[in-house]
């Protein structure tokens, strides 16, 4: 490869579509040029940006309720990105079977509010009736049910979550659990997880309040529950 990479390729390259050979001749090429290298390194974190702004558009798109500068930067980025046009699909088809969401209550003094573990928006949802709040303590497990719905969240000492679902009237496997916290905005999801096809996530590694921190609630939320 001459010179630098082209600007074309580099879109195809960083969405996956390049040629076999195109792609070898750009991976051997950045090896030794800085520049194409931090090049492609911004491209790719802007494919990110784009691939979630993307997803925040689902809904829009499902009730066909875009914007004129949404539409086009709908149809400009599903051109090219084969990924979000696939994770669409399994978007819509969860629609039609009749996936619903599940707020099933909080847990109380469990984590410590920060940005960095803040990773999306959800869509807030209507609060249920909840008893009390269940506190999580570090190496014990909480079990929660409702409406037909059981999750049992475990954490251990390094402060590490999996969740498990069971349940006769839904689906237990692709479900989305997020642990959120409320704001003015919604609710800001800092773990997620989708379970496997035993029901089981892993959420991560939770950060523990440390003594004196503000309390503050962490709400669970099932998403893309199935009825069986």
């Amino acid at each position: 490869m001459k010179g630098h990479i082209d600007k074309r390729d580099a879109i195809l390259y960083v969405y996956g579509i390049l040629s076999k050979t195109k792609r070898q001749e750009i991976e051997t090429h950045i090896t030794s040029c800085s520049s194409c290298l931090l090049y492609i390194t911004k491209m790719e974190n802007k494919r990110f940006e784009a691939c979630e702004r993307i997803r925040s558009l689902f809904e829009d798109a499902y009730k066909d309720r875009l914007n004129e500068e949404d539409a086009r930067f709908w149809d400009s980025h599903l051109k090219y990105c084969n990924r979000c046009f696939d994770e669409y699909k399994g978007f819509v088809d969860k629609k039609e079977k009749g996936a619903i969401r599940i707020f099933m209550g909080y847990l109380s003094d469990f984590v410590e509010m920060a940005k960095e573990y803040a990773i999306a928006y959800t869509t807030p949802v209507l609060e249920g009736k909840v008893k009390k709040d269940l506190p999580l303590n570090i190496g014990h497990a909480q079990n929660i049910s409702k409406g037909g719905m059981d999750i049992t969240l475990v954490q251990d000492k390094k402060g590490k979550i999996k969740a498990y679902l069971s349940s006769e009237r839904y689906s237990t496997s692709g479900v989305t659990i997020s642990l959120a916290h409320r704001t003015k905005k919604g609710y800001i999801t800092f773990a997620q997880g989708i379970t496997n096809k035993k029901g089981i996530a892993d959420l991560g590694l939770i950060k523990p309040m440390g003594d004196g921190g503000t309390q503050k609630r962490c709400a669970i939320i099932l998403t893309d529950v199935i009825e069986k």
